[in-house]
């Protein structure tokens, strides 16, 4: 049991300081959230306060950190990670939560 409704495949990407992308994972069933209204609360690292908050959560043990994109398999959207958080549950393995913001102008 992953924790969510798996509704996008998706690949997490690093981009080191040359511009060289690496694929991180790839293949993984990813949730994708828009949130609504404006702003989240809290105001987040980078983040344009004019773009929607997209909410991607990943499978438990993703590497995905701070900078990370995430990639949609199918449409070829992308999203910046701005934050990437795990919480812990002794019974169940808890999916990765991405808080990121559109790169494609909200595609």
């Amino acid at each position: 049991m992953s924790g969510y409704l798996a509704t996008h495949i998706v690949d997490v990407v690093a981009t080191d300081l040359d511009g060289a992308e690496t694929v991180a994972a790839a293949g993984l069933h990813a949730s994708i959230l828009r949130q609504s209204g404006s702003g989240r609360g809290a105001t987040g690292f980078r983040y344009d306060e004019s773009s929607t908050p997209v909410t991607v959560r990943l499978p438990h043990g993703t590497p995905c950190t701070q900078g990370n994109q995430i990639r949609d398999t199918a449409t070829g959207t992308r999203w910046l990670v701005d934050t990437a958080t795990t919480n812990f549950n002794p019974v169940m393995a808890m999916p990765v939560v991405a808080t990121c913001r559109d790169l494609d102008g909200g595609a």
